[in-house]
Formats: structure tokens, C-alpha cells, sequence
């Protein structure tokens, strides 16, 4: 039987879903120098920050993303890097780093660039910076983003890349 693309598309989330497990998180090393992390799991997706050859980070999820045609490439969900910055509105940031409500964590300082966490009023953040009508944090524990698969290993393996396994990976 061949599978048209949605087909795929589902089978493949349907198998990353079964294939769930609540392993510790697992730590990964960069493999490139200059690696973008980026907000969404696309090569052309919102850059948070780089990664230099040699740093760590904590994977969360393995994901294998079609490009073109049946061509498939790895990314892997991680905890976004302290080297980047999550931005809020600052009208939901108090002086002393509070959040006031409920907020979305954002790539950059505006409503359109992707969210890569939500905290709770109450939640306390470390503000770094300040742009317009927005604050920029040091990434809360919660914050995730992307990086290509080809650009880290696992720390406990010496190999060039982590699995192509379909595997989602929770903490």
C-alpha cells in the first residue's frame, strides 16, 4: 500500500506517540561550531541563539520532519540554551522579575515571533534586557527549542549524530 503524504505525516506522529517514554533526559553534545538553535524544527525557522563545538545540551524529544519530497531530516526539541533570551511583555513582568499573569515566552520581542514557553503568575524570571514594550529573560527551565540532528551526539556515545529513531522523549 503506498502512503500518501498526510498518511505518512500521521503514521509517523501516531509512532512517535507509541513510542513515548519517561527515560531521564537525555544529554547531547554539539557536534558543529556556529549551530543555530532555532524556535520551530524547520531549517528556515526563527534563530534563538548559536552553539559552539563542544557544548551540552539536554534533549527532549527526537523528530524526524519531511523537507522535500520523502526526504526526511532529524531535529531535536531541547532546553533552550542560557546563551539565548526569552522576551514578554513587560506589562506582565513586574520590577522585581514577577509575572503578573499568565504569558506567553516568545523568540523575540513581539507577538509574532513563536512562543517556546508559558509561565504562571507568580512564576519569578531574571530580566536581562529591555526593548519597547517588552523584557528579555534569561530562559526559564521550561523554555525549548530546535536544532538539527546532524549537529549533536549523545554525551555517552563517541558517534557523529543522535538516533533517527521517531521518538518523543519527556523529562
Amino acid at each position: 500500500m503506498k502512503l500518501t503524504r498526510p498518511t505518512w505525516l500521521g503514521a509517523l506522529m501516531i509512532m512517535s506517540i507509541a513510542l513515548a517514554q519517561n527515560d531521564p533526559m537525555e544529554q547531547g553534545v554539539v557536534t558543529g561550531d556556529r549551530v543555530n538553535v532555532r524556535a520551530r524544527a524547520l531549517p528556515t525557522a526563527e534563530i534563538c541563539c548559536q552553539l559552539a563545538k563542544g557544548d551540552t545540551v539536554e534533549i527532549l524529544e527526537h523528530r524526524l520532519v519531511q523537507v522535500i519530497g520523502t526526504n526526511t531530516e532529524e531535529w531535536v526539541r531541547i532546553v533552550l540554551p542560557n546563551k539565548a533570551q526569552v522576551w514578554f511583555q513587560s506589562n506582565l513582568v513586574d520590577t522585581n522579575g514577577t509575572m503578573t499573569a499568565r504569558a506567553n515566552g516568545r523568540a523575540g520581542p513581539s507577538l509574532m515571533w513563536p512562543v517556546l514557553c508559558v509561565l504562571s503568575k507568580g512564576d519569578a524570571v531574571n530580566i536581562q534586557t529591555n526593548h519597547a514594550d517588552w523584557v528579555g529573560v534569561a530562559p526559564p527551565r521550561s523554555a525549548s527549542a530546535w536544532m538539527s540532528g546532524h549537529y549533536v551526539r549523545p554525551a555517552s556515545e563517541g558517534g557523529p549524530s543522535v538516533s533517527t529513531t521517531p521518538v518523543t522523549r519527556h523529562k
